[in-house]
């Protein structure tokens, strides 16, 4: 009579090179996808820093304006936000800002002033920071 012997198993683990292939493409993508990410949020901080920025040189000439005599030549009626008219209009030394301010007459003797701040750079990219304010 025959005895009946089982067949050894194979007890070799592992991964295959298939697998091996598929796991490094998953990677790859994997960290691909981070990297634009990372790029993605470092361009958005970048749009923030000077977005705040030109916020706050806005608000910091329409506080200039407020105090200014009535009689100053930068509160006279007038100017532009897309054109730099004399007097209304300020290079800041060290950032690529340009600030500019409308004065209209507003409502009971008080003036309706409007400031917009723009980059110096075309290439660079900002969204439109502009600030609007009555004062007497």
């Amino acid at each position: 009579m025959r005895t009946f012997r089982p067949r050894p198993q194979k007890t070799q683990g592992g991964f295959g090179l298939f697998e091996l292939m598929v796991a490094m493409v998953v990677l790859v993508v994997g960290v691909l996808a981070v990297a634009v990410l990372i790029t993605y949020g470092i361009r958005i901080q970048s749009l923030s820093h000077d977005a705040t920025f030109a916020s706050g040189l806005a608000k910091a000439r329409i506080e200039t304006l407020r105090v200014l005599p009535r009689t100053d030549p930068r509160r006279a009626v007038g100017g532009s936000l897309t054109a730099n008219n004399a007097d209304h209009f300020l290079t800041t030394a060290g950032t690529p800002f340009i600030v500019r301010w409308v004065i209209a007459p507003g409502p009971a003797d008080s003036q309706d002033v409007t400031v917009a701040v723009a980059l110096t750079s075309p290439a660079r990219v900002l969204p439109r920071v502009q600030m609007s304010t009555l004062i007497p």
